[in-house]
């Protein structure tokens, strides 16, 4: 599945911080670099990616909302570059951003 940048971006941030909840003006700041802005785009992001990453985006188990407060990253869950496989990752060079991305779900 490809995810979008600012997609990509608030699942690398969530993921940065596995098990941590985090609160959206937090993630917010940090994937749009900014303190302010519309933080329903952030809600809109996130159902955008549960919605390519889980199995039941009704019912997620990579990101969690934790209503009233922020999300939470599960982290079974491993972000590559769109053509990477686990096997090929030699180097922690920044992805280009009009790269794609796909999401590989270790279990």
């Amino acid at each position: 599945m490809l995810l979008s940048t600012k997609e990509f971006e608030a699942l690398r941030h969530l993921a940065r911080h596995p098990g941590k909840t985090m609160t959206a003006d937090e993630i917010y700041e940090n994937v749009w670099g900014s303190m302010y802005g519309d933080r329903t785009a952030l809600a809109v992001y996130i159902r955008r990616i549960c919605r390519k990453i889980e199995a039941d985006s009704k019912d997620p188990q990579y990101i969690q909302t934790i209503h009233g407060f922020g999300y939470r990253f599960n982290p079974e869950i491993v972000i590559l570059p769109a053509g990477c496989s686990p096997m090929s990752l030699s180097g922690s060079g920044k992805p280009s951003l009009r790269s794609s991305y796909r999401v590989a779900i270790l279990k």
